[in-house]
């Protein structure tokens, strides 16, 4: 892809504009859990919920820490590589993982081979969801009203991913 959504958790105040920006834009709906940004996740620490060390994570059982989720635009995609019906692509302009709604068949393997847990499939229309990068204008990152959610260049992305881990690791 040609850049990633990045986000910085010492900006964010968890308001979740970002993911009804998301899914408003995307969807024609607020609806969080199809959100292609994951802050609700970690204000309950993580998608599975806390666990039995839940004060050493981040969120509203934990560190108080929001760690937005974002697609992570793989170079070799899990989720695209696992799609039974070859239904998720690689954009020609922006190279981002895109769903090809009327090849997905809804069966959720994409959602289950991703690490992250970022491709969703919405119970109303039974089609997978994922970032698109909004082809270049997030309309997560410009919903945001702290600044905590960014588009960047991958290099940059992959710049800041590594040292965000080398000083929280």
């Amino acid at each position: 892809a040609s850049g990633a959504v990045i986000h910085d958790p010492s900006r964010c105040s968890g308001c979740r504009r970002c993911e009804s920006n998301c899914t408003m834009t995307n969807d024609g709906k607020a609806h969080p859990y199809i959100s292609r940004v994951k802050i609700g996740r970690t204000l309950n620490y993580g998608f599975k919920g806390p666990s039995a060390a839940y004060w050493t994570g981040d969120g509203q059982f934990g560190s108080l820490r929001l760690n937005g989720e974002t697609c992570r635009q793989c170079k070799e995609p899990y989720c695209g590589n696992a799609c039974p019906v070859g239904a998720i692509y690689a954009d020609k302009t922006t190279g981002a993982r895109v769903v090809d709604v009327k090849k997905c068949i809804g069966c959720g393997t994409c959602q289950r081979a991703c690490p992250w847990g970022m491709a969703t499939v919405d119970p109303e229309t039974s089609k997978s969801t994922k970032c698109v990068l909004c082809y270049g204008d997030p309309q997560c990152a410009k919903g945001c009203p702290n600044g905590a959610i960014k588009f960047v260049a991958w290099e940059e992305a992959v710049k800041q991913y590594k040292t965000h881990w080398e000083t929280h690791a």
